[in-house]
């Protein structure tokens, strides 16, 4: 994943998102830094999620192509995206 914060400063890590029934909950890696977050689509469909994160915000992403990104925005400009990982082969 790869964002900017609303302060304009880049950050990049990992997010790992699972779907329980219609929750879903991500777990982000920035840094040293954990963020867990959960929420649900408030339409029904994996077209919009919107994500609480604890103790912090609110994300709202939306799937914004066929390759399975999510572009999130959060705080006063703050914005994101969930980019797959390519599948590793053993």
């Amino acid at each position: 994943m790869r964002g900017q914060n609303p302060g304009g400063g880049k950050y990049f890590g990992t997010a790992k998102v699972d779907k329980s029934g219609d929750e879903y909950i991500i777990t982000w890696k920035i840094g040293d830094q954990e963020l867990k977050g959960r929420g649900q689509s408030p339409r029904g469909d994996e077209v919009e999620v919107c994500i609480l994160v604890e103790g912090e915000y609110e994300v709202i992403f939306s799937h914004a192509s066929g390759f399975g990104i999510y572009e999130g925005t959060w705080g006063e400009g703050g914005v994101e995206q969930l980019i797959p990982a390519s599948p590793i082969l053993s």
